[in-house]
């Protein structure tokens, strides 16, 4: 479980972003994850508006390479959701969507790792409109328990750069 804030700066515009997820490890390889991002949107126009993005994710992890003491833990992941662009900052529509997204965990040791992947996501109404997202983030456990990061985001098509921090809580 976990929660995040991000400020985002773009083109003509300033975003606020709250992002909350509930992840459940289903296996030592899969998880699956609910997520809700609401974003406030203060474009230079005046205009104030709200975004919010619902998805449901299943994620992968290849620790094939981690045998033998590799730090590499690639994963993939393919979900859906529901957005309301109201902020016309996701994909400038309202409805149903897909995402993917492929990366890589960079596990430094059992407390300190680092992250770095790219999300694609659209609308089920429309494939050939797309958008991506890079993410790095670094992230850091206090007693297998709590953990806090850092993390940088850059979304190519509305060209927003964000900056976040992350708390995350683990029950396992």
């Amino acid at each position: 479980m976990g929660f995040s804030y991000f400020a985002g700066d773009g083109t003509n515009l300033d975003i606020d972003t709250l992002d909350i997820e509930l992840a459940n490890p289903v296996s030592e390889n899969n998880d699956v994850r609910i997520g809700l991002a609401w974003m406030n949107v203060d474009q230079t126009s005046g205009n104030d508006e709200t975004s919010w993005w619902l998805t449901a994710d299943y994620i992968y992890h290849y620790d094939g390479l981690m045998d033998g003491g590799g730090i590499f833990r690639p994963y993939a992941s393919a979900g859906i959701g529901y957005a309301n662009d109201g902020g016309k900052v996701l994909l400038r529509e309202n409805g149903f969507g897909w995402q993917l997204a492929v990366g890589t965990e960079l596990i430094f040791n059992s407390s300190l790792s680092a992250l770095l992947g790219v999300n694609f996501y659209g609308m089920w109404s429309d494939f050939g409109k797309t958008d991506a997202e890079w993410e790095a983030s670094l992230l850091y456990w206090i007693e297998e328990t709590h953990g806090i990061g850092l993390e940088y985001r850059h979304s190519n098509d509305a060209d927003v750069n964000y900056i976040g921090l992350r708390y995350l809580y683990s029950w396992q």
